[in-house]
């Protein structure tokens, strides 16, 4: 399992001292820092960078750096194939783990398209459309994210944030979560993506994805 985006097409972006945004929050003895939207930088969604948070090791805002992640299990599931369960009870606003892949350029993402185009599943979701176009691609190398089902009434949401100069997407709790609940979404489909049969169960189920 991945713990860090590959980029395919190009090296990870490199920060200089002037670039690193510092948050402006007090290390208090005894507990920890930067753990809510007090935080400047939590604000914006953006990671603090380690070395230069004035909170030090008591930062609780390098979530994804530091795999920060729900505990979850993988299980197989009527008609949807494998699923991703939480293995603890959830709080509403939780950080459940990171979408990860391979980093395609338009390119790229085209000609595997092509490729995956009769597999039942695929593992798209896009990254960028500003300044260049980035898909994460997480069919052959990801995290347990690659997991994650689509329902119509998903428990979860994407949110993207900023990690040491990148763009990251996370999953994160719509609302309380119970232990043994699987952790769904509600999948983006873009760029002509097939429609395809929905088996989500949910009460509002639309009945198709892509619809």
């Amino acid at each position: 399992m991945l713990r860090r985006n590959t980029y395919l097409h190009r090296k990870y972006a490199k920060l200089s001292v002037d670039d690193i945004a510092v948050c402006n929050c007090l290390p208090i003895k005894g507990k920890v820092a930067c753990a809510d939207q007090t935080c400047a930088l939590r604000q914006i969604y953006v990671e603090c960078t380690p070395g230069f948070c004035p909170c030090g090791d008591s930062c609780q805002n390098q979530r994804f750096q530091k795999c920060q992640y729900v505990r979850t299990e993988v299980k197989k599931v009527d008609k949807r194939g494998w699923a991703l369960f939480t293995m603890e009870d959830v709080q509403q606003g939780t950080f459940v783990i990171e979408y990860m892949g391979e980093i395609l350029n338009r390119r790229m993402y085209e000609r595997r398209k092509k490729a995956y185009a009769k597999e039942k599943h695929t593992y798209f979701m896009v990254l960028n459309t500003s300044p260049i176009f980035e898909v994460i691609d997480a069919s052959r190398k990801s995290s347990m994210g690659r997991f994650i089902n689509h329902s119509c009434d998903p428990n979860c949401h994407t949110h993207r944030y900023r990690s040491l100069g990148e763009v990251v997407v996370g999953i994160f709790a719509k609302r309380d979560i119970e232990k043994g609940e699987e952790i769904t979404i509600d999948y983006q489909m873009f760029d002509g993506a097939a429609t395809k049969k929905c088996h989500c169960g949910a009460k509002n189920c639309k009945g198709f994805l892509g619809s």
